[in-house]
């Protein structure tokens, strides 16, 4: 997946992520806060997304989804993360899944 994120506080973002999920053949779009520790280097996250799931065949639904996260950022602005998005498919609950990943990015 693709996600940008615009920072306005340190404890504080907005992200737009993009995904795609192999098995079962759907496409993702999310939007959402997140809030963060400003710990340092190491950060952890708790956010609440709302989206769409666009699957390969059938009905596009809307999702909720709650995030949790943890990030290691370096004084370079190098950010390295892991999170887990539990996405809520409201209209068919049983295509409800969950999802685990890591992050690389560049905090400008």
């Amino acid at each position: 997946g693709l996600t940008a994120s615009y920072w306005n506080q340190e404890f504080y973002r907005i992200d737009l992520s993009g995904y795609y999920v192999p098995d079962p053949k759907l496409w993702g779009v999310l939007l959402g806060p997140s809030f963060h520790t400003t710990t340092w280097p190491i950060a952890f996250s708790i956010g609440f997304q709302g989206g769409l799931h666009i699957p390969n065949q059938g009905s596009v639904n809307f999702i909720l989804s709650p995030r949790i996260g943890m990030d290691w950022i370096t004084q370079s602005h190098f950010q390295l993360g892991v999170f887990a998005n539990w996405d809520i498919n409201l209209a068919d609950f049983d295509r409800s899944i969950i999802r685990v990943g890591l992050s690389i990015g560049w905090r400008f």
